[in-house]
């Protein structure tokens, strides 16, 4: 892909009505997936509280828009270091307490309950269904100007990238596949951009 700047802004009424088109596509599409994940977002959450550590969630800083701070809410690991280090004097009811946390964990993450949980910051507004992948803000303040084009709109749960990733060999070609994206964005993309991630969630391959 050849490499894209992103063209001068659009006048201010069309990217304000383009703007308010995106939201309402964010908003109507993500109440419907909570609509019918919540019974598993549910059974998660139960089983996240029952087996998780304290805290139940950690907190992440990542770079939102105009590289503004964007919290992001994730499950707490249920083993930690101390999986990793455990002692061999552990008694074997802490060795089956990590074990079944472990299970645990693959469990939640073969449900994708993180993913779920990032539903709520596109309901919050602070990220939309589709967009550039969010990265923590100590790797977006070191972006020089030509990468910092893609802070200029929200980060997605997906994005163009995330689902040509069989095609993407570097952090820079990414980049170039989210100002691509910036260029071309519509609803119509979006649509296309979903489908896409969906199939890619069915087959079991990374969609974020």
């Amino acid at each position: 892909m050849e490499k894209t700047q992103v063209g001068q802004p659009y006048h201010r009424t069309a990217m304000y009505v383009k703007d308010v088109q995106k939201r309402v596509f964010d908003s109507i599409v993500t109440l419907v997936l909570l609509l019918l994940l919540w019974p598993i977002l549910l059974f998660c959450l139960l089983v996240h509280l029952i087996n998780g550590d304290k805290p139940i969630f950690s907190k992440c800083l990542y770079g939102g828009k105009n590289n503004q701070p964007l919290v992001v809410r994730k499950p707490a690991s249920y083993t930690g270091d101390d999986w990793k280090t455990r002692s061999v004097n552990d008694s074997n009811d802490q060795v089956d307490a990590h074990k079944r946390r472990l299970q645990t964990e693959k469990l939640l993450r073969k449900l994708k309950f993180e993913e779920m949980l990032l539903l709520l910051n596109v309901i919050k507004g602070d990220m939309s269904l589709i967009g550039p992948r969010a990265e923590i803000i100590k790797v977006t303040q070191r972006y020089c100007p030509y990468q910092s084009q893609r802070l200029s709109i929200k980060p997605g749960l997906t994005g163009y990238a995330q689902v040509n990733t069989d095609v993407i060999d570097s952090h820079n070609q990414m980049i170039e596949y989210d100002l691509y994206y910036m260029q071309h964005q519509s609803i119509l993309l979006d649509c296309k951009i979903l489908i896409q991630a969906v199939k890619l969630l069915i087959r079991g391959k990374v969609f974020c």
